[in-house]
């Protein structure tokens, strides 16, 4: 996500800018799985694809109070890929551990 390459989607790392969660240390132990289905467009130049994720993610070593525990999170998706500039994620993911829950918004090329 956002500050971060690594997925754990319904525990940000940043708010308003500033580092401000549990998940963070000097290493990261991470796992994810995605799965989506593009659906058939036709002559339509988007193409469309829903999609289940489960991430997971244990930081170690991190700042007084953070958190250390193994974080699952769970979520649902929506795929758009744009003709000639990638796809945009739309997700919304809830933390199996703590109920934490989070909507995000990505791009990949």
């Amino acid at each position: 996500g956002h500050g971060r390459d690594v997925l754990l989607r319904a525990h940000p790392l940043l708010r308003d800018g500033i580092i401000d969660g549990g998940i963070f240390g000097r290493s990261l132990l991470h796992a994810g799985a995605e799965a989506r289905r593009w659906l058939r467009s036709g002559s339509k130049p988007l193409r469309v694809a829903p999609a289940l994720f489960l991430d997971a993610a244990r930081a170690r070593r991190g700042m007084p109070g953070s958190d250390s525990r193994l974080h699952v999170d769970a979520g649902v998706g929506l795929r758009v890929a744009l003709p000639g500039s990638g796809v945009v994620r739309i997700d919304y993911a809830r933390g199996l551990r703590d109920g934490s829950s989070a909507v995000s918004i990505g791009w990949t090329r």
